[in-house]
């Protein structure tokens, strides 16, 4: 009698677990644990400050004006460090740290103590994301990192579909503050299984190679600078940024308050968001790793031009959510791409450093996008937000191609020359 043959669907994780070293799992397991700790209160960071200090909406945007500055701070630090110490160093730091700091936002007596909770929470939260991109780079080969990154994206976002559920049910039943700790015992949790079971991925130097000091390593930054496709490309995807952030900062405003839509229909478009990346994410990214990555950046661009222009149009629920299905497909192609791309450009010596700059673009997004969309709501038609952000898209589009047709080449060799590397 015939041994029973495991269903399709099992063969195929089966087969995907079987692709990629045993230490990528480790690292996506550990990103998992820590992710949903942290998605546990961090969504409710706001609502957990009005309500213990009766607090006003602009204290509690001064509170995330600190996470972002810190934010910037911490990232470039962070691909130094992680080039200078090494990857593994860097993430158990940042591990450490940010839980102990998130630990002070809950205990945290006065706004002046929350103020500077929140900044060493950014500051060593960001610490640890370039390290963990730089790793899940050093882990895999160029043909294989986009769908790494479309992983680690899964990973996370279903981490935002459960952490949230979780902690919107027991954070008014037990109080925040258990959350917080919780959360920080998730971080020293994962520092310990990285310590024990993650090996270090760091290229090892070219051989007669003079060893950095951190100051060197620091002022490394400048051949980022000299590299004239990267800077390019870094250039371009600020315009995609500070479109897509718009997602998470002012579309839940102009729903609610300009479109007089109930909060529970932007819960709903936010969830739609998180499930498709979950189940959508990694067939995309198999698909969009194998052609050529500038390309795929200008159709994610072309995506999210008709996504975020058709919340300029007659409002209607079908529409926002049609909108939202063609903005999370921009998503998936954008992202884990940007990052391969960033990968592939970066010399072995300096991904890290590569990865904080590739990263500091969705800093100044933030920074700056929202303000320049709540400057325009407050002032003009809100809908010319979303003109705005087709506009930035539609421009990004004609970069992309412009570096396309320049630098395709270059790519192609990187390519070839990191696949024998690996």
């Amino acid at each position: 009698m015939e041994a029973r043959q495991p269903s399709t669907a099992l063969a195929r994780i089966q087969n995907i677990v079987q692709e990629y070293p045993t230490p990528f799992w480790v690292l996506m397991t550990g990103t998992f644990i820590d992710r949903l700790g942290t998605n546990l209160i961090m969504p409710f960071l706001a609502i957990y400050v009005v309500q213990r200090f009766d607090a006003k909406i602009t204290q509690v945007g001064l509170i995330f004006t600190f996470f972002a500055l810190s934010s910037g701070i911490g990232n470039l630090l962070a691909g130094a460090l992680a080039d200078r110490f090494g990857r593994r160093f860097t993430l158990i730091l940042s591990l450490v740290c940010a839980a102990t700091a998130r630990i002070a936002l809950g205990l945290a007596p006065n706004f002046t103590m929350l103020y500077l909770a929140a900044a060493f929470a950014g500051l060593f939260g960001a610490i640890g994301w370039p390290a963990q991109l730089a790793m899940t780079a050093d882990l895999l080969g160029p043909q294989k990192r986009a769908n790494g990154f479309g992983i680690q994206r899964v990973v996370i976002n279903s981490t935002f579909a459960l952490g949230p559920l979780v902690g919107g049910f027991f954070g008014p039943k037990i109080g925040y503050l258990p959350l917080f700790i919780l959360d920080a015992l998730t971080s020293y949790f994962v520092a310990l299984f990285v310590f024990s079971k993650l090996p270090e991925t760091r290229p090892n130097r070219e051989m007669g190679a003079a060893s950095e000091t951190l100051a060197q390593t620091l002022t490394g930054y400048r051949r980022a600078f000299q590299d004239g496709t990267f800077l390019a490309f870094i250039l371009i995807s600020i315009l995609t940024w500070t479109a897509f952030v718009q997602m998470s900062t002012t579309l839940s405003v102009y729903i609610i308050e300009f479109q007089h839509m109930s909060e529970s229909f932007f819960g709903s478009l936010v969830m739609l968001n998180a499930l498709m990346v979950v189940l959508l994410q990694f067939p995309i990214t198999r698909w969009s790793s194998q052609q050529p990555l500038l390309l795929v950046m200008m159709g994610g661009a072309a995506l999210y031009l008709l996504g975020f222009g058709s919340y300029g149009l007659s409002p209607s629920a079908s529409l926002f959510v049609f909108a939202m299905i063609l903005i999370t497909l921009g998503e998936m192609l954008v992202i884990p791409t940007g990052q391969a791309l960033t990968a592939l450009l970066a010399p072995l010596d300096m991904r890290a450093r590569y990865v904080a700059m590739e990263r500091f673009t969705l800093i100044i997004a933030q920074s700056l996008g929202p303000l320049a969309a709540g400057a325009i709501m407050d002032r003009f038609d809100p809908r010319w937000v979303w003109y705005g952000c087709s506009l930035m898209c539609a421009i990004s589009i004609l970069g992309y191609y412009a570096l396309y047709l320049r630098a395709e080449a270059e790519l192609n060799e990187k390519q070839r020359l990191g696949a024998l590397q690996n």
